[in-house]
């Protein structure tokens, strides 16, 4: 008499680290339940590292106010006061500095593109000449000291010898 047998399915796990042109295979007998468990495992940790990130406060005349970077399409600045221009249309004026922004959002994915502007570059839609655009038709003039550090951030599909900046 055969003895009844299930046996686990079989699963592939392509491995890709940045740089690498092929994959990593590893092929492996996992149970649906353990695969489940592993992936909830990922999405509490994932969930825990963003929570842990610091917040970024924004201070204004009413005090400080809580502003999520990604949430940030650009930044003005007029004499000491900076606008923070957010996605949902609403706009908040703070007593720093577009330095002082420009400081702790730099790493986020934001440029500064001239003196008076900070933009985040989730919301570029494109360029020509010395204009930047962003998401909503909204247009600045790139800098003439910021050109060439704008133009280290973009990739230029064709001949790299055309000035497009």
């Amino acid at each position: 008499m055969k003895e009844n047998t299930i046996t686990k399915p079989k699963v592939t796990i392509l491995l890709y680290a940045e740089g690498d042109l092929f994959p990593s295979r590893l092929e492996m007998s996992v149970s649906k339940e353990k695969i489940i468990a592993h992936l909830n495992k990922l999405n509490e940790c994932k969930e825990v590292r963003q929570h842990s990130r610091k917040m970024l406060f924004f201070p204004t005349v009413k005090g400080n106010l809580r502003v999520h970077p990604k949430k940030i399409v650009y930044a003005d600045t007029c004499k000491s006061c900076t606008t923070v221009h957010l996605s949902d249309n609403r706009e908040l004026t703070g007593i720093c500095s577009l330095t002082d922004m420009q400081k702790y959002l730099s790493d986020k994915g934001f440029l500064r593109i001239h003196k008076s502007y900070l933009v985040n570059m989730k919301y570029i839609t494109g360029f020509y000449g010395n204009v930047i655009l962003l998401e909503g038709n909204i247009e600045f003039t790139i800098g003439r000291e910021y050109r060439k550090e704008v133009k280290a951030h973009f990739d230029l599909v064709g001949s790299k010898s055309r000035s497009y900046l």
